[in-house]
């Protein structure tokens, strides 16, 4: 779902130190549109326990509507599937992202990896 034209997103959010980086923010998002007219987003929170509000402008293309919104994530960063537990990490419908105008709002759960696409 990430084939397209890479779209040159701006993000705004608090962040964090790490030893070999300053300011990394809690929340990415990247994305690309596609031929067909639509778009798809992937984002992701890094927070341990905050969720995080996301607001996207979606100027420029036209009539969107939610097409598939899918979410990743579990309380064990360490979590693995396994051939016991081959769900144990698996991308689960989404709920929440909406499109009002041309903004697109939804919820970033904390540790979470969403994959929104938007058609036309």
């Amino acid at each position: 779902f990430g084939r397209g034209t890479a779209l040159d997103l701006k993000v705004d959010v608090p962040g964090y130190d790490t030893e070999t980086a300053k300011g990394v923010g809690f929340a990415d998002i990247a994305g690309v549109a596609k031929d067909d007219g639509g778009v798809t987003l992937f984002a992701v929170n890094r927070h341990a326990s905050e969720a995080i509000e996301v607001e996207v402008a979606l100027t420029g293309f036209g009539t969107l509507k939610v097409a598939d919104h899918q979410v990743m994530t579990h309380r064990d960063l360490e979590a693995t599937n396994t051939a016991a537990a081959q769900d144990n990490v698996v991308p689960k419908q989404g709920s929440g992202a909406t499109i009002a105008g041309a903004t697109l709002k939804l919820t970033l759960p904390p540790y979470s990896y969403q994959m929104i696409r938007l058609s036309a």
